[in-house]
C-alpha cells in the first residue's frame, strides 16, 4: 500500500531545515559572508533571455520526438531572480564559492493527448514547488543539488544532484559538460510512472505501484559561442536513462528508458 501524501507542515520542516544547514555550511569558514554581502551587494540588473527550439520525447520515457519552441529566460535584481529554470528565488548567499538560495518553481504537468502510448492514462497534474538550490564552486567545477517539494496538487518530491564543469575553446567558445541524477519519492513516481487499477482498466496495462528511488541518471553538455557582448548562440544535448521506479513502468517498456534532448539557442544579455 502507498504511502500517504506527506503533510505540509512536514514538508515545511524539512524545507526549512535545508535551508538552515546550508546557510551554516556556507557561513562557517567565513562568518562575515553574509553580511558581507547582504551590506556590498547593489541593486543591479541583468537580464539574460534565448529563444530556440528543442528536440526531446513527447513525455518522460517515450521513444517518440518532436520538435517545440524553447524560451530560455534569467532575471536578477540584486539577490532576487526569476529563471525559466529555477523559478522564483532570492539567493541568500551568492559568495562564488557558495550559493544558498530558495525559490519557488513551476513544474508542468502531462496530458494524455501528448502520445498515444498514454491513451486512458489521463492527465497529470502540474503545480507549484518549494524548495530551491545549494551549490558548491571551485574554479570551472560546480556541484549543485535543487530540491523541489510538491505543493497542492503537484504530488511527491525530488533531489537532483549534479556535477558541471567549464571549458574555454578559445576567446568565443565555451563548453560546459555534465554528469547528474534525480531521486523521487513515491508520489511523484506513482503520479508519472505508476498505473492504478482505474487506468489499467481502461488502457490495458497491467497494475504498476512504483516506490521512491533514483530516477535517472544522466550526461548533458553545451557549447555557447558568442557573436557580441550582448548575442550568443549554443547547442546542448542531453541523455539521460530511466532507472528504478521508473525504467519498471508499464509506459517505459512500451517507449524506451533512453531519453536525448537536443537544440538549438539564440541568447541576449542585457547587463
Amino acid at each position: 500500500m502507498r504511502s500517504p501524501t506527506s503533510p505540509l507542515p512536514a514538508k515545511a520542516i524539512l524545507i526549512a531545515a535545508f535551508w538552515l544547514a546550508g546557510i551554516f555550511a556556507a557561513t562557517l569558514t567565513n562568518p562575515g559572508a553574509l553580511m558581507a554581502q547582504i551590506e556590498d551587494e547593489g541593486l543591479n540588473f541583468d537580464a539574460t533571455i534565448r529563444l530556440g527550439i528543442a528536440f526531446a520525447p513527447d513525455f518522460e520515457g517515450s521513444d517518440d520526438y518532436s520538435a517545440d519552441p524553447l524560451p530560455i529566460f534569467h532575471f536578477r535584481y540584486g539577490n532576487f531572480f526569476l529563471s525559466s529554470s529555477r523559478g522564483l528565488g532570492v539567493n541568500i548567499i551568492d559568495n562564488g564559492t557558495f550559493t544558498v538560495a530558495p525559490a519557488i518553481n513551476y513544474v508542468f504537468g502531462r496530458d494524455e493527448s501528448d502520445n498515444p502510448i498514454l491513451a486512458g492514462m489521463g492527465d497529470v497534474n502540474g503545480g507549484l514547488t518549494a524548495g530551491g538550490r545549494l551549490g558548491f564552486h571551485h574554479g570551472p567545477l560546480s556541484v549543485l543539488m535543487d530540491l523541489n517539494f510538491g505543493l497542492g496538487a503537484l504530488e511527491g518530491s525530488t533531489i537532483d544532484l549534479g556535477a558541471y564543469y567549464s571549458v574555454p575553446f578559445g576567446e568565443r567558445l565555451t563548453g560546459t559538460f555534465g554528469v547528474g541524477t534525480q531521486y523521487a519519492t513515491e508520489d511523484r513516481t506513482q503520479a508519472r510512472f505508476g498505473v492504478t487499477p482505474e487506468q489499467s482498466a481502461r488502457s490495458g496495462y497491467p497494475i504498476y505501484t512504483p516506490g521512491e528511488g533514483l530516477k535517472h541518471v544522466g550526461f548533458s553538455g553545451a557549447l555557447t559561442c558568442d557573436l557580441t557582448q550582448a548575442f550568443d548562440i549554443g547547442v546542448f544535448g542531453e541523455y539521460k536513462v530511466l532507472t528504478g521506479p521508473a525504467e519498471d513502468s508499464p509506459l517505459v517498456h512500451s517507449g524506451s528508458r533512453n531519453q536525448v534532448r537536443t537544440g538549438l539557442t539564440l541568447g541576449y544579455h542585457l547587463r
